[in-house]
């Protein structure tokens, strides 16, 4: 028998030394079962435009609606041909926001710490609300990124030279809230 299992659509995976179905002890009050949306699978178009990020896109997971909208998931990557820096405004997120380098590198400045550089292998944690912005990406960025809640918007502050000020406005982002999902 192969000894490579893998989880495929539709399959249970099994195990050659589960000869025995023992019954599982009793799950805890308010355990969420594993269901069709704990498994989010790479297809055609599953990355989009990411509004006000030029040169990245996004593939939003389908996890937000199998944990009832407690957590969100994404990857962000670099437009194929992009060649710009990839530098994003000042902003915010509503939502906590943990993200870890996958491929490539990052260069982003935070309020508090300053300018980073993160590159593969590396993880950071946005607080939801702690501004920040990105200066430069690499050509292979890669990042996956968590979300606590699911649900997120995103505060953009643009300096307005003639009011000499910053001028904020918000972009939801439907496809990471729950109940508002139009690609069910």
């Amino acid at each position: 028998m192969d000894s490579e299992v893998r989880l495929r659509k539709g399959t249970a995976m099994t195990h050659a030394h589960d000869t025995v179905d023992h019954p599982l002890p009793e799950r805890a009050e308010g355990q969420i079962l594993a269901n069709e949306h704990f498994v989010d699978r790479l297809s055609e178009g599953s990355y989009q435009a990411v509004p006000g990020f030029d040169g990245l896109e996004q593939r939003t997971f389908g996890i937000w609606k199998g944990t009832e909208g407690r957590y969100g998931m994404y990857s962000m990557r670099v437009v194929e041909g992009f060649t710009g820096t990839g530098e994003v405004p000042w902003h915010t997120h509503s939502s906590d926001q943990m993200e870890y380098i996958v491929e490539g590198w990052i260069v982003a400045e935070y309020e508090g710490i300053g300018t980073v550089r993160l590159e593969k292998g590396d993880a950071i944690f946005e607080h939801s609300g702690n501004r920040h912005r990105q200066l430069e990406v690499s050509q292979d960025f890669v990042s996956l990124q968590v979300l606590i809640p699911a649900e997120m918007s995103t505060t953009f502050y643009r300096w307005d030279q003639a009011g000499g000020c910053f001028q904020h406005a918000t972009v939801p982002h439907p496809e990471l809230t729950p109940g508002k999902d139009t690609a069910e």
